[in-house]
């Protein structure tokens, strides 16, 4: 077998540059066993120094079950937008996904980055990946939600399932016919980023403080609170207006790279 057939079978399996490759099987002989182990060693060492470096771009995911009674929401930081969008990346956020909706072993269901540099499968992927791709790539949040009435829907935005910014909405019902107003109240989560579903829910602590401010209620009702907003897609109408009592807002949530 030639030595660029070697390389070529190296590459395949790790993913590293060609000429790393061919150093690889200079420094072992020829052997393309010894040399993928080689290639791992020094990848996961230059991986720990990797990760000391600062990762605050990347995408977050989300998945919902088929009864939209369960999802998962995920972030992983990288430090740049241009790997993020890299395929590898990308197939790493699908592994995630799949990997915690199926996993249910925690009793929170609210995670942070510490869990998961305990889990050796994890951070073994992670480590392989920051050496194939040259970046720093951080596991940050893993979220589940898991309802016991209504029903789930989400957005993403700038892509199909991961995104920089995405939103999740919770429903009374679900009707295939709303399906594209869910959509769009998902945007508006999104898009204008409102703090609360209903005046009834903004905390009273919070409104006696906009009162000593001499705050326009109204106005601040029309900002925050989100069946008050006006809608993005008919500026006529409020949010509450375009539901028209089809079905009833229960809750949202709105996750950003970075701000979670």
């Amino acid at each position: 077998m030639s030595i660029i057939e070697k390389i070529k079978i190296i590459r395949a399996q790790t993913g590293i540059s060609i000429l790393e490759c061919k150093k690889a099987l200079i420094k072992n002989n020829l052997d393309i066993s010894n040399s993928i182990l080689y290639l791992r060693k020094i990848g996961v060492l230059q991986a720990a120094v990797k990760s000391l470096r600062n990762a605050s771009d990347g995408l977050i995911g989300v998945v919902i079950n088929k009864s939209r009674k369960q999802c998962v929401i995920i972030e992983v930081n990288c430090e740049t937008d241009f790997v993020s969008k890299s395929d590898d990346f990308q197939q790493y956020m699908e592994y995630l996904c799949v990997y915690f909706m199926a996993n249910k072993d925690s009793k929170d269901n609210n995670y942070c980055y510490d869990n998961f540099t305990s889990n050796i499968q994890l951070e073994e992927l992670r480590l392989n990946l920051i050496a194939k791709l040259g970046e720093n790539i951080i596991l940050k949040m893993v979220k589940r939600i898991s309802l016991k009435t209504g029903f789930m829907f989400s957005y993403v935005h700038g892509g199909a399932q991961y995104g920089k910014i995405v939103s999740i909405i919770n429903v009374s019902n679900y009707i295939d016919n709303d399906s594209a107003l869910l959509l769009d109240i998902s945007m508006q989560i999104v898009a204008m980023n409102p703090k609360y579903v209903s005046i009834d829910s903004v905390p009273l602590d919070i409104l006696e403080s906009e009162k000593k401010l001499n705050t326009n209620l109204t106005n601040f009702f029309k900002n925050n609170v989100l069946l008050n907003q006006v809608f993005i897609k008919n500026n006529d109408i409020s949010v509450e207006d375009s539901i028209n009592n089809k079905f009833t807002v229960l809750d949202f949530n709105r996750f950003e790279v970075g701000l979670n």
